[in-house]
């Protein structure tokens, strides 16, 4: 008994071929720690997706693998963060707490994780730790990295003509010359605005305070949207990015060419949408297309024509209506409600009424203390 051995025995219908029987992230060190009652420890990570065993999130029992992982109770697509992704996770259950199938290859029945609401919340803690900590960036941004990745954001992937792939959504950030935040409904409330911009750039650029002359706040893509009608289409099609606000209208500058096709059915679009583009005016060698009736129009010739301005491909101005809210499955709804609770108060905590994170790392630690604090353990 001085050198006691584990040995393990798989039946032949676990996993798909080539199944590794053995998780390869043995090492717990780089993994995340919650404190659970009854748990003598629960521990997270993310992997790659070439290390996962499974089609869900692995998960493990005092070492073994549950060969049927687990699975979020709820959908959460409706929320902010998605919970797109799951991490792998390790319990250290002395109890026998984990509610189990006597085979111990499944949860039993319907169970969901026991500790379901502190892994949600430690995965938002490390996501805000991750976006306070991103690469500092001075007031000049270069627009093709102005983008938030975290597992847990869903970014619509939209593939182009030329098999390209482009971030849409959630892992925008939305930017001002204070710096940057979350696209999240905290956040829009606090700018007091209805107004939000999308721009695509044609190139990756340095972007200078000067388009803060013009704009309030901005999303960014850097990439030629007149480059694919898939783009331009998917743009239109989107209802929103923005969580919990419907788009009351939009108003669309696009290159002249590009704009004339689509009103004339060029590109083919869904009716839907269709019937409800119309031109407002031309700019130079831009268009301006209004879908529903947007405000008047606060950007001139001289914001497209501005030889040490923002290189635009295209514009949208997107006007939200926050006192519509989307509405959720009852079957969502609780547990949306309180993961966006959670999110909110954390924040709170963190800024303050605060909303955005300065581009210098130097700043936001002076402008933040609490938030380092608060976050340290998750840095």
């Amino acid at each position: 008994m001085n050198k006691p051995e584990i040995h393990y025995s798989f039946p032949t219908d676990w996993g798909r071929a080539g199944f590794n029987k053995y998780h390869t992230a043995a090492d717990i060190n780089d993994w995340r720690v919650i404190k659970v009652q009854r748990f003598g420890k629960v521990l997270w990570k993310f992997e790659d997706v070439a290390s996962k065993q499974f089609y869900d999130p692995t998960l493990l029992c005092n070492g073994i693998i549950i060969p049927n992982g687990y699975r979020s109770r709820a959908p959460f697509h409706n929320s902010y963060p998605s919970m797109d992704e799951m991490p792998s996770v390790a319990v250290l259950d002395y109890e026998g707490s984990m509610p189990l199938t006597l085979t111990r290859d499944k949860l039993d029945g319907d169970s969901e994780l026991p500790f379901e609401k502190e892994l949600f919340q430690s995965l938002i803690l490390d996501m805000l730790a991750k976006l306070i900590m991103r690469k500092p960036n001075s007031a000049k941004l270069v627009s093709d990295t102005t983008y938030f990745n975290h597992p847990i954001l869903r970014a619509n992937r939209i593939v182009d003509e030329d098999g390209k792939r482009v971030l849409v959504g959630e892992e925008s950030l939305i930017l001002s010359k204070a710096g940057y935040c979350l696209p999240y409904t905290r956040n829009i409330k606090k700018l007091k605005t209805n107004k939000i911009v999308q721009i695509w750039t044609k190139t990756s650029q340095k972007l200078s305070c000067t388009i803060w002359s013009y704009l309030e706040y901005a999303i960014l893509c850097n990439h030629p949207i007149s480059h694919s009608n898939q783009l331009v289409k998917n743009t239109l099609y989107e209802s929103s990015f923005i969580h919990d606000f419907r788009i009351d209208s939009k108003r669309i500058y696009l290159p002249k060419q590009l704009g004339v096709a689509l009103l004339n059915g060029g590109i083919e679009m869904r009716k839907d949408i269709w019937s409800r583009l119309k031109m407002e005016k031309e700019l130079g060698n831009m268009v301006s297309i209004i879908m529903n009736n947007p405000p008047s129009a606060t950007i001139d010739d001289s914001f497209f024509e501005s030889e040490n301005g923002l290189k635009v491909d295209a514009l949208i101005e997107i006007y939200i209506s926050p006192k519509k809210f989307r509405k959720f499955n009852n079957h969502d709804k609780e547990k949306i409600e309180e993961l966006n609770k959670y999110v909110e108060e954390v924040l709170d905590k963190c800024f303050a009424d605060e909303v955005f994170i300065p581009y210098d790392l130097k700043e936001r630690r002076k402008k933040y203390p609490q938030a380092f604090k608060y976050l340290s353990e998750y840095m």
